[in-house]
């Protein structure tokens, strides 16, 4: 049996063990993003959000317009739903199918925030997002040498980026900006959806 002694020597090792664990340490604490400070300058610029097939070959291309102020206040403007059209024909084995899609991409809504880590600064861009379209598919009739309608499908999507997405400040200033893109395949090449952001800073 221990004595009152060694029991007395474990249970004040055990209280010190859980008394460093309780302790923070210095620079043990992770560095949080500060969305509160102020940027050097103010930003104006553009903000494409892309939907694009390889089959049927298409890409749609809605903008908005994107403000940034040095306090951190962000303002996003969407701007004119872009329509598509497209209509394909494709080669396969035993034969060849035809596909057309139409519908519309438009945005609505939309908010900011810029957010500092460090000396890098980066803004948070939500948007709402729609494609509502159709797609209809043929087949290929020997007898009568013409194209059958086979199925007529409505093609309903929200967010296929889904929001807030966050972009590098200073990179979205370089050349054709900054860009976002998610890309899936399909029956012939991919179907892809982009955010591209291209900003300006003021001169003053």
């Amino acid at each position: 049996m221990m004595d009152r002694g060694c029991l007395f020597a474990v249970l004040l090792s055990t209280a010190l063990l859980l008394c460093i664990g309780c302790v923070e340490l210095p620079g043990s604490e992770e560095e949080d993003d500060d969305d509160t400070a102020q940027l050097s300058k103010d930003y104006t610029g553009t903000l494409d959000i892309t939907y694009s097939r390889d089959f049927p070959s298409f890409e749609a291309t809605s903008q908005a317009f994107v403000r940034i102020s040095k306090d951190g206040k962000v303002g996003i403007t969407p701007g004119t739903p872009a329509i598509y059209d497209a209509d394909d024909i494709l080669q396969i084995e035993g034969g060849q199918m035809r596909q057309r899609e139409t519908g519309t991409l438009s945005l609505s809504g939309g908010s900011g925030v810029v957010i500092i880590r460090g000396v890098d600064e980066f803004v948070a861009l939500s948007i709402d997002t729609k494609i509502a379209g159709e797609q209809e598919t043929f087949g290929w009739d020997e007898q009568t040498m013409s194209w059958i309608s086979l199925a007529t499908v409505p093609f309903d999507l929200e967010d296929p980026i889904e929001p807030p997405v966050e972009f590098n400040i200073f990179n979205a200033t370089a050349g054709d900006g900054l860009a976002f893109t998610t890309r899936s395949p399909q029956i012939s090449g991919y179907v892809t959806y982009e955010w591209r952001l291209v900003l300006i800073p003021s001169i003053k």
